[in-house]
């Protein structure tokens, strides 16, 4: 007479797993690995595009603060600092920036998360400031490029209606 396992006892002994199992799930891992390793060891489009976005974010702070205050307000940008500092246009004095309560100025060189991004240019009628009055307008256009590792962006800010346009990758 033979005994036969009842159904609760043959799934018992299936605890583990095969070694096609644990195989087919490390080929899938390692074909994940080498599709998103190679994104990591390019940070420069990141790098580019945080800029832009807290480029126009600052930008768009100095045209509030201009309506706020009822000051003029300027962002004047150090291309060779690869910088930009937000300030009184009358005093030339930086803003307190509002997270960080120290002057509002933005090295990107030296901040972590944009050390590979240069400012390429700045031009608002043959300067590199732009001012915005009480309103909140600018009281001129231009635009500010910047880049880093080859994926620039460029920002245009138009004149009376500080509107912001980017372009880039």
């Amino acid at each position: 007479m033979r005994l036969q396992a009842s159904p609760s006892a043959r799934v018992l002994r299936r605890r583990g797993f095969t070694l096609v199992e644990i195989l087919a799930t490390v080929v899938i891992i390692a074909i994940a690995a080498t599709m998103v390793v190679p994104r990591l060891g390019s940070t420069g489009d990141v790098q580019a595009l945080a800029a832009m976005q807290e480029t126009v974010a600052d930008i768009e702070y100095a045209q509030n603060q201009a309506i706020t205050t009822q000051l003029l307000v300027t962002v004047a940008f150090n291309i060779n600092g690869d910088s930009f500092t937000v300030q009184d246009a009358n005093s030339g004095k930086a803003l307190v920036h509002p997270t960080t309560k120290r002057n509002f100025v933005v090295p990107f060189k030296t901040t972590i998360g944009t050390d590979r991004v240069s400012l390429l240019t700045a031009s608002f009628n043959g300067q590199p400031n732009l001012t915005f009055d009480t309103l909140g307008a600018p009281l001129q256009g231009g635009t500010v490029s910047l880049g880093a590792e080859g994926f620039n962006y460029k920002l245009e800010i138009f004149a009376v209606t500080g509107k912001i346009t980017v372009t880039g990758p």
